[in-house]
């Protein structure tokens, strides 16, 4: 699809039919939390001022709506 911001590819665009909850997180969410330590502390994380919680919950709270 072309639009005037540019091409989008269809591969890219994701439904999310099931949206997470604490009680159901994604697998990309819990695997942030376990590891927050790592991504917090490298990959640029720390230069961006990006900070992973310690929890599902907390993650979660941070998005916008």
């Amino acid at each position: 699809m072309i639009t005037d911001k540019g091409l989008i590819y269809g591969d890219l665009v994701r439904v999310i039919k099931d949206p997470s909850t604490p009680a159901n997180p994604f697998p990309f969410e819990q695997n942030l939390v376990e590891k927050a330590d790592n991504y917090n502390d490298n990959h640029g994380f720390k230069d961006w001022e990006i900070h992973i919680p310690d929890s599902v919950v907390k993650l979660q709270q941070n998005y916008r709506k």
